[in-house]
């Protein structure tokens, strides 16, 4: 028997096609009939339309579930839809069987999965190990189902406290243990994030004079890692380096960075002293400064800004990056602030004289320099302006530590943090050598005292 294989190969697409047709035609019906019937059958409806997001469309590629609503179901909304998809993707059996014991609605459902998704980001993002299930959030609802004021997302928010409580306690506690063994200069030195500083009790309200925060900024830069929360700098010198302030998207997407911010701010109020700053830093252009100023004035009675126009003549970075320019607002909540503290040093708008480092393709691939690094000198004017000796002062987001190096020259008390571990270190290094060269000065002079005495 001699078979035509051509003719049967150019019949084959053609069967494929009308077959997933077929079958696009009796899931489309299932879905209007089912979504008839008080909506209630929203996991069928969803597997549905998860099967007819596979089918391509007349162009070749997979359509949209808004493409799919304006073919098929007009009188349905996108969100019921979006919905339904989401409640089939994110449930198995065993799931849908206990949510039914445990009688949620359909909406209850939703957002007891939007809560299980946000939880589970967040606890990735700080380290925490085993968050809820979809299922602990569903028991606790229906336990609780009788109090009106409880819901998943009351569930969801309740459970990550806890756990950013007890994290805290636990990092707290493992700092206590090797105090001891840290010279007194690094007992205010902390690989932490500078909220949990804030909250740890270790400084108390009203004490600080100044409150640096040099924070990553709210959109993300090449270098940045979504896995460090609150480090100081914005683009880093290796992958190792950034923020999870920073929306890692080609669209300069937003994340969750202005929550982060205002919860440092509110923690830093109490702290400041009625006539203390906070001094904010951020790219002389970049898109966040509007959202941030309106978030400074709403706690602050008097806010200035500088520029720190850096010179070109300090290298590559500038080829590189562009950053120029950065912008420091300065606030107080007492508006009288300004008539103690005239910053005359800094009278003019734009600051100009104090270059970072010169940096090189080699010294930044060793690590050796940051263009975000605020240089030692600059930190000093504004400490001369803002402060006196003595004074306290917060190096929040602390990157490199040049502020905490600026407070041990002038003398000025200090707390740093940061989150990321090589700028700890060679923050923690710095100082070191600082410390080491003060000692050193201070033995000479002694030296040479006895000798003059003699």
């Amino acid at each position: 028997m001699i078979v035509d294989n051509r003719a049967a190969s150019e019949r084959e697409p053609d069967q494929d096609l009308q077959l997933q047709n077929e079958r696009r035609g009796e899931l489309v019906a299932t879905v209007l009939r089912l979504s008839e019937d008080n909506r209630r059958h929203h996991y069928a409806i969803g597997e549905a339309l998860v099967e007819l997001l596979t089918f391509p469309d007349e162009g070749g590629g997979l359509p949209e579930l808004k493409g799919l609503r304006e073919e098929h179901f007009a009188e349905l909304t996108l969100g019921f839809l979006s919905q339904c998809k989401r409640m089939a993707e994110a449930t198995t059996e065993e799931d849908r069987a206990f949510i039914a014991q445990q009688g949620l609605s359909a909406r209850e459902t939703y957002d007891a999965i939007v809560q299980s998704d946000r939880i589970g980001r967040e606890a990735r993002q700080r380290g925490i190990v085993d968050p809820p299930t979809l299922c602990d959030i569903v028991q606790e609802l229906g336990e609780r189902k009788a109090d009106a004021r409880v819901s998943a997302r009351s569930v969801g928010k309740g459970w990550m406290s806890k756990q950013i409580e007890a994290t805290r306690e636990q990092r707290m506690a493992e700092l206590a243990e090797t105090e001891a063994e840290r010279p007194d200069w690094q007992r205010r030195m902390h690989n932490i994030d500078c909220r949990e500083l804030l909250r740890s009790g270790e400084i108390e309200d009203g004490s600080v004079q100044v409150a640096w925060f040099d924070p990553p900024y709210l959109y993300w830069q090449d270098g940045a890692d979504p896995d460090d929360p609150l480090s100081g700098g914005g683009r880093g010198y290796n992958h190792n380096f950034g923020s999870a302030l920073c929306a890692k998207a080609d669209n300069h997407q937003r994340k969750d960075a202005l929550p982060l911010i205002r919860e440092t701010i509110e923690l830093v109020l109490p702290k400041l002293k009625k006539g203390g700053f906070l001094v904010y830093w951020a790219a002389g252009g970049e898109l966040d400064e509007p959202e941030v100023v309106h978030l400074i004035r709403r706690h602050f009675g008097y806010v200035f800004t500088y520029f720190w126009r850096k010179p070109p003549t300090v290298g590559y970075q500038y080829k590189q990056s562009s950053v120029e320019t950065e912008r420091a607002i300065v606030c107080s909540v007492d508006p009288k602030a300004v008539q103690d503290y005239d910053p005359s040093v800094l009278a003019k708008q734009i600051i100009e004289g104090y270059p970072t480092p010169k940096r090189t393709e080699k010294s930044a691939a060793l690590g050796e320099t940051s263009i975000y690094e605020k240089p030692v000198k600059l930190c000093q004017a504004f400490l001369s302006k803002l402060t006196l000796p003595g004074d306290l002062v917060l190096d929040l987001c602390g990157c490199r530590a040049t502020m905490t190096e600026a407070c041990v020259i002038d003398q000025r008390d200090y707390f740093y943090t940061e989150t990321a571990e090589n700028n700890y270190a060679f923050g923690v290094g710095r100082i070191r050598e600082r410390m080491t060269a003060l000692d050193q000065d201070a033995e000479q002079h002694q030296e040479q005292a006895c000798a003059a005495g003699s």
